[in-house]
């Protein structure tokens, strides 16, 4: 099941930002760390084992393959992206690691019965919207 997607609208606890208007203007408008948190485990993906029954699915309640992957869950990489420049970062400089599942909009079954999430979009994913102006198209892609 995927959870692409957070609408601050309909969170029980208001977001908040502080404006600090001496910081560079990309920086300007300051969340609090708790609801950067909150946001970063409300995306993502859970699985779930399920058995069929006469009337639909049922839960497995208890199962080992019952998960919750968010926006900070780390994965180990593997195949011929596992240490590849591409994938290496500040965060993991060797490459054998990615941390988090955002949006995840594309899923489902595959035709061998497994579920599949994908997401196609990740320009604008690390920087709020309002800043693509300051930042521009060349350094959003490049900070991609």
């Amino acid at each position: 099941m995927n959870h692409a997607y957070t609408n601050s609208n309909l969170n029980p606890i208001e977001n908040y930002s502080d404006q600090d208007d001496t910081a560079p203007k990309i920086f300007q408008k300051r969340r609090l760390a708790n609801d950067v948190r909150r946001e970063i485990h409300v995306h993502g993906v859970s699985v779930a084992e399920v058995k069929r029954t006469p009337t639909g699915y049922e839960l497995i309640k208890d199962s080992p393959f019952n998960k919750r992957y968010t926006s900070g869950t780390p994965a180990r990489l593997s195949g011929v992206a596992k240490g590849s420049e591409f994938v290496k970062t500040r965060l993991d400089p060797k490459g054998l690691l990615s941390v988090g599942i955002n949006n995840q909009c594309g899923a489902g079954l595959s035709p061998w019965g497994t579920y599949l999430t994908t997401e196609e979009n990740f320009l604008n994913v690390f920087a709020r919207g309002a800043d693509k102006d300051i930042i521009g198209d060349k350094n959003d892609k490049r900070l991609a």
